[in-house]
Formats: structure tokens, sequence, C-alpha cells
């Protein structure tokens, strides 16, 4: 397991705040190599947020919306869990309260959502960014709740918070 102990502490927040990138070329938007400094430098975040909807996708990776609060309205991000990960992901799975075979999970009373805080880099998800390019962006959460293209992605480690 990779030693998480120099991680930035961070918050949905924080992340909103994180430039998206509009003058990309297309050829440079549509790849998955990284083309922003953050993403190059690897540095580890440790972002803190309550869970409202953990979600098997059919590359078998665990996308993770976290909001800011409990709040019915709070802004969200995504974090990604990859199957490469597969003990980041059964801790995922235990920490949420999700059984084998279960596929997601939803909080749709925020008032129950997990605190949990996700270590892990930043990665900003181009392939998903619209025409003209945005913020948000297509197939890349809840548009309106989901406000960046940003990850944290892979989530190397996952830990419940009091």
């Amino acid at each position: 397991m990779l030693n998480a102990a120099n991680e930035t502490d961070i918050d949905v927040n924080e992340m909103l705040t994180w430039r998206v990138p509009v003058d990309i070329p297309d050829s440079q938007r549509k790849s998955n190599k990284p083309i922003i400094k953050r993403e190059s430098d690897r540095e580890l975040y440790a972002l803190t947020g309550f869970v409202r909807l953990v979600k098997l996708q059919g590359d078998y990776d665990f996308h993770v919306q976290v909001a800011q609060s409990r709040a019915v309205n709070a802004p969200q991000v995504i974090v990604e869990v990859p199957r490469r990960f597969r003990a980041v992901q059964r801790e995922l799975m235990a920490l949420v309260g999700m059984g084998d075979g279960q596929k997601s999970k939803a909080w749709k009373d925020p008032s129950t959502a997990p605190h949990m805080r996700f270590i892990g880099f930043a990665f900003l998800d181009q392939p998903h960014q619209s025409e003209p390019p945005t913020q948000e962006g297509h197939g890349h959460g809840p548009a309106g709740v989901v406000r960046t293209l940003w990850e944290i992605h892979p989530v190397v480690k996952v830990e419940a918070v009091p």
C-alpha cells in the first residue's frame, strides 16, 4: 500500500476553484495523459466530504460522488477507485455498507451520508468536457450536481471520518 503521509488536505469547495482550461487542443483534450501541471506533479490530495453515491461502472471502477456537506443541494465532485486497487474498493464497500455483488448505493437522505476521506491524485477528466468547453461535462455525473471535471483518481486510500 502507498504511504500517504504527505498528502494535501482539501475539500469539495477547494476542488471547485481548480481552473478547467478551455483552450486545450482537441487531440490533447481527448487524451487521458496529464496535460495540466496539477496532474503531472503527482501530488497526493486528501479530499474530505460526504458520500452521496457509490456506483460500480462498466470498467469495474467505482465512481463516488462526494458532497461538500450534508445539505441537499451541496456541490459534488467525483472520486474514482480503479479496479486495480481492489483492496481499496473492498475497504470502500465495507465503510459504506455495500454487500458482495452490490453495484451501487445512494444516500437520498443526505443527513445519513457517510463522512469520508479519499486520498489520491488530481485528474482532469477532459474527455467528458462539453463543446463549447465548460467547467462541467457530459456523462460526468449529474449536470448541476457534479460541478467540475476535476477528480481524485486514482484513489489509493479511503478512511471513515468520525
